[in-house]
């Protein structure tokens, strides 16, 4: 996956950076970005695993993170979603039209040979997509909470079927 989204000119902020360097970095993607460009982001940071889901409800418990355990506990079918990069975005391209894009029945294809594997795909992918009609100025963080838990709403209910 990763060397074809590097073809396609994705951006991909580093493990083991500092918070500082992070942020300059993704505050000089957000400014490069032009008026017919596409800019797709993953505010959870990766994709959703049922052992990533446990090790992040770990890891809020562990650092005393009450508010964002109960968060994951009440929304299992997700990620948290980070905001730094929804706003760097929002902040430098204001006219930016959002989606927000759910997926699922790709879950098991985690690595390169697992989706050797799985070709040809012949499997059902459900994929929601949505226009945000409106974006708070200064509550992104509870606006992409809201939106992740109705993902994860939408999740539960492909489930039921």
């Amino acid at each position: 996956m990763d060397l074809c989204l590097r073809r396609l000119h994705a951006y991909f902020l580093g493990e083991g950076m500092t918070a500082q360097v992070r942020d300059e970095q993704l505050r000089a993607f957000a400014e490069q970005v032009e008026v017919n460009d596409a800019t797709l982001l993953f505010p959870e940071g990766r994709n959703w695993s049922p052992g990533r889901h446990a090790s992040d409800l770990a890891e809020a418990i562990e650092k005393g993170e009450t508010e964002r355990a109960a968060w994951l506990e009440r929304n299992p079918r997700v990620l948290s979603p980070r905001s730094t990069g929804v706003r760097r975005i929002l902040q430098a391209r204001p006219d930016s039209q959002v989606l927000v894009a759910g997926h699922q029945g790709v879950e098991d294809l985690r690595s390169v040979p697992d989706i050797w594997r799985a070709l040809p795909l012949r499997r059902q992918i459900h994929i929601d997509v949505r226009q945000a009609d409106s974006l708070p100025d200064e509550h992104i963080d509870a606006w992409l909470q809201d939106e992740w838990e109705r993902l994860d709403d939408w999740t539960d209910e492909l489930d039921g079927d």
